[in-house]
């Protein structure tokens, strides 16, 4: 009776918060209630499936849980397969279900309950299933992202793919919770996914991936192309950062040439985390960048590889003023050219040892 009682407490709950009259004191006292029942089901989930629990019923009390609160998996437990499964192979040769106690006058109409699943939420009716997870935030590299209305996590790759094929404005305030959850290291996934809904069509889900593009990208007024173009970059600095090993050309073409303070920002972590002193000028270059942030950046770096140098370059630091700009920049190319042969081959000499000793890449 469990599941009977929590999806009348779902169904009201769900009712009050449409009319907007469910005060904190009564969800300080229902949600509690909620999530233990829901945690219950979810560590006894095998006796759903069977006679055990009052025949038939207890599957179909399964069902209205399930898709009341748009739960697709309990822990690792999808339910509707493992429910549909187990009803196919105990359905008798004249099409009817025992249903245990309940006979076939009860236990077939259960059965059909549970496979048509009679009972729709407003998240099936909307869009993709929830899965019901303890922790909030991020799963991991496992493509699921928290929604907070919900109070679970969708699959991202499905959940766009629906909102692109729908084109359901009252989807995306759930679009705009999964694009906040997504984390920031696979932001070309999310671009690709904004960009299958940046159409022509002059429509709110147009409206809605072009403005999140221009905030995740960085770029103001940024154009569909530019922003394809920029989620490529993205998603080759991450398989570079993923394989630890980088070509110096393509990094200082890709700081040099981008708009994207977030691919620039994504670059100068990379060039740091390999020590790619071979980038050095384009790094210099950056300094002149008019976001204050990336250019403090710059100059950490630069510092570091001075100092790291010392040995090579008989304890020549440069002095540059805190905010420079272009006289920093002067200061710095002044420097790299006294000493870039000798720290390039320093450098490559390292590698080459590294490389030696440890053949897999860095």
């Amino acid at each position: 009776m469990t599941a009977a009682g929590l999806s009348s407490l779902l169904i009201a709950r769900g009712a009050l918060k449409e009319l907007d009259a469910y005060p904190e004191e009564l969800a300080a006292k229902v949600d509690p209630c909620i999530e233990s029942a829901l945690g219950w089901m979810a560590m006894d989930i095998d006796r759903y499936f069977g006679f055990d629990l009052y025949g038939l019923y207890g599957m179909y009390t399964l069902e209205k849980v399930g898709d009341i609160a748009g739960i697709a998996q309990f822990g690792k437990v999808d339910w509707y397969a493992r429910g549909a499964a187990w009803l196919l192979k105990k359905q008798a040769r004249d099409g009817t279900w025992d249903g245990g106690r309940g006979g076939t006058l009860v236990g077939t109409p259960l059965a059909l309950l549970f496979l048509t699943r009679a009972t729709q939420s407003p998240v099936q009716i909307l869009g993709p299933p929830v899965f019901a997870r303890g922790e909030k935030g991020y799963q991991g590299d496992s493509g699921l992202v928290y929604l907070p209305q919900q109070n679970g996590f969708v699959s991202a790759k499905v959940f766009f793919e629906f909102l692109a094929e729908t084109r359901d404005p009252k989807v995306l305030l759930l679009a705009a919770d999964a694009v906040k959850s997504y984390p920031p290291h696979l932001v070309h996934e999310l671009l690709s996914y904004l960009l299958e809904l940046w159409t022509k069509k002059k429509d709110p889900v147009t409206h809605f991936a072009a403005k999140q593009a221009a905030i995740l990208s960085g770029v103001r007024k940024i154009q569909r192309k530019d922003c394809a173009a920029l989620a490529d970059q993205l998603r080759e600095v991450r398989a570079m950062d993923v394989a630890g090993a980088a070509e110096g050309d393509r990094l200082s073409e890709l700081l040099e040439e981008t708009r994207s303070p977030v691919l620039k920002r994504r670059l100068l972590a990379l060039i740091d985390r390999l020590g790619q002193v071979d980038t050095f000028d384009a790094v210099a270059a950056t300094l002149e960048d008019r976001d204050a942030k990336i250019a403090e950046r710059c100059e950490e770096i630069l510092s570091a590889w001075a100092r790291q140098y010392q040995d090579v370059t008989g304890g020549d630091i440069p002095r540059v003023e805190k905010n420079g700009g272009k006289g920093g920049k002067r200061s710095w190319s002044d420097w790299w050219s006294r000493h870039k042969n000798d720290i390039l081959s320093s450098w490559r000499s390292k590698r080459t040892a590294q490389k030696t000793a440890d053949p897999s890449p860095r």
